[in-house]
């Protein structure tokens, strides 16, 4: 795939996602990259670029001139060759519309961490999530997410996704989890708990099933 994104939890303490964004064939005139200020279903303003520390880019191994053109646009010097671009991204939001990162849990929206490339919008894009050292969380953690599983590893997972909507669609939850499946009206279905809870699993299955089949 064109677009590689590599995301790693860097600092649980500090609450610091590192990302890594690999783009083969960018425009030989300055790629430019962008990130939403919306999340898909919530179209209010969030200004979700106000979280980015640092920024950097390189190709070929040589650091590679990038500016900010306005709050969520930049673009880097003109390049023939696959560019790199490293970037750090502030998560401490509770609520479900952007990024949270303790020793307890993990979660982003795609809207929130992964920069577009523009004019690389529908093409489809390989996504590796990478643990954090296990000494530093609380618990055995997983992934929970909608995306694509293209393969599993210790201490990463692999997802793919059809282009740049279909990646910002899926929200990713990693922590120790509870998790537990079932049908309604034969489509799968799956709900994920986090943190202590003494839920009557059972129950609560039942009557996600009844609720469900109700609405579909």
């Amino acid at each position: 795939m064109s677009i590689k994104y590599t995301i790693t939890p860097k600092d649980l303490h500090a609450h610091i996602f590192h990302i890594e964004l690999t783009l083969d064939h960018p425009n030989p005139l300055g790629q430019v990259f962008s990130l939403p200020n919306w999340l898909p279903g919530s179209y209010l303003i969030r200004d979700f670029s106000k979280h980015v520390i640092s920024m950097s880019a390189h190709s070929c191994g040589e650091s590679l001139v990038i500016r900010k053109l306005d709050k969520n646009h930049w673009i880097t010097h003109p390049c023939d060759e696959n560019i790199t671009l490293e970037y750090e991204i502030y998560a401490f939001d509770l609520s479900v519309r952007s990024a949270y990162l303790t020793s307890e849990r993990a979660f982003f929206n795609g809207s929130s961490v992964f920069l577009k490339p523009i004019g690389f919008e529908d093409d489809p894009c390989e996504v590796v999530i990478n643990y954090p050292s296990s000494a530093h969380v609380l618990g055995d953690w997983a992934c929970a997410t909608t995306l694509e599983l293209k393969s599993k590893h210790k201490a990463f997972e692999i997802y793919s996704a059809d282009n740049y909507q279909d990646l910002i669609d899926h929200p990713v939850e990693m922590a120790d989890f509870t998790r537990f499946e079932f049908e309604a009206n034969n489509i799968a279905h799956a709900m994920t708990i986090t943190g202590r809870h003494s839920t009557d699993i059972a129950r609560l299955r039942s009557d996600l099933m009844s609720i469900c089949e109700h609405h579909i």
